[in-house]
């Protein structure tokens, strides 16, 4: 027959190694949910990165299977052949349903078709950032990566837009908000911690009844023997 002292033992024995088990387990699924973040957050910005690159190469074949023709300038409008795309929404609002992304037309280094709203209105006529300025309009190279756009931070593709002479007249734009996509790493780490934490649960309540049967009991009755 078990006594009280047996049953303190017992009762003390089991709560030391769960704790034990407790403690060891929440370590290592934090610094496991941690270097998941890590390499999830390089992983989507990565799978970001070359959906904004295969985005842009489908929207200017979008456009140049609609407008046949050159980029050009003309007096102050830019025109893709005879078609005018200064303040096009139509357009741009088409090519945004299809890549699911902002979407912006510059002359030069001005936005003259965008997507892009502040408190619900176009920015139209705003200019791109320093640096894409220098990269696209001025060397004339594609743009890919983190970029500030009217005062957020974006993943953002720029290819720049080229005239019959070989000039860049101006830029075409695909990103999506760099809080848009902390926001969908954030809510799938909250997910893995939600199911660590029912794993934990259901992993404890099985490993104290295993700690009783296999170690605890054991133990009871040696002790019972001296």
């Amino acid at each position: 027959m078990m006594t009280s002292k047996n049953i303190v033992f017992s009762m003390n024995t089991t709560r030391r190694i769960v704790l034990i088990y407790l403690i060891v387990t929440i370590l290592l699924v934090t610094l496991i949910c941690m270097q998941v973040r890590r390499d999830y957050n390089s992983l989507v910005n990565g799978n970001f990165s070359n959906l904004l690159n295969t985005s842009s190469k489908l929207a200017l074949k979008l456009i140049d299977s609609k407008y046949s023709g050159p980029w050009n300038i003309v007096g102050e409008k830019l025109y893709k052949g005879n078609h005018l795309i200064d303040e096009n929404f139509f357009m741009i609002y088409e090519i945004k349903e299809i890549v699911d992304g902002e979407v912006t037309i510059f002359k030069e280094d001005t936005r003259i078709a965008t997507t892009v709203t502040v408190d619900g209105k176009r920015q139209v006529g705003t200019k791109a950032s320093p640096e894409v300025i220098e990269e696209v309009i001025k060397k004339g190279d594609e743009y890919s990566g983190k970029a500030e756009v009217l005062g957020m931070e974006y993943a953002t593709k720029y290819v720049p837009l080229i005239d019959s002479k070989g000039q860049v007249v101006g830029m075409f734009f695909v990103g999506v908000p760099q809080g848009y996509i902390a926001k969908l790493i954030d809510n799938s780490i909250y997910n893995i911690i939600k199911g660590s934490i029912v794993l934990i649960v259901i992993a404890t309540i099985f490993y104290n009844i295993l700690i009783r049967m296999r170690i605890v009991k054991p133990l009871e009755m040696i002790k019972e023997y001296f």
